[in-house]
């Protein structure tokens, strides 16, 4: 699963695969810090745009929403989805989609009105440096 700490005091929790089966696991998971507890997350709108993958990349991007992006799917299939996770309305907006399809190890950063992503092939060594632009809201590949 990938997981990360969002601006209003919890934490997310996207994907992976369960002990039972190895199976995905389709919820989205919301940890509450203050009250030291684990929600499932009720999709309102977009719903149907979350498709659970696992090693996919996940940053807060505004106080309230989370870029999440790439990972392998079910069939070990790497994706290029990108979509917008809203943390107060509880919804899923898709961006532009990743140039090439790639799981991400190591965690995304913002530098500027950028997110920079290490991509990697989930069986083979190849790699890439992803920029997506916060305004235009489209990625990049830079190498």
């Amino acid at each position: 699963a990938s997981a990360v700490g969002a601006l209003n005091g919890k934490i997310y929790l996207f994907g992976g695969r369960t002990d039972f089966h190895n199976q995905m696991v389709h919820e989205i998971e919301e940890y509450s810090v203050d009250k030291n507890e684990w929600n499932i997350v009720n999709l309102r709108s977009g719903g149907m745009l979350w498709n659970p993958v696992e090693v996919c990349a996940c940053i807060p991007i505004h106080p309230n929403k989370i870029l999440i992006f790439g990972g392998s799917d079910v069939r070990i299939k790497d994706s290029n989805l990108s979509i917008v996770f809203d943390t107060s309305e509880f919804s899923i907006e898709k961006k532009g989609e990743l140039k090439k399809p790639q799981v991400f190890v190591t965690g995304p950063f913002l530098y500027g009105r950028n997110v920079y992503a290490i991509g990697n092939e989930y069986y083979m060594k190849h790699r890439n440096l992803h920029r997506y632009n916060l305004d235009s809201e489209e990625w990049q590949i830079i190498f």
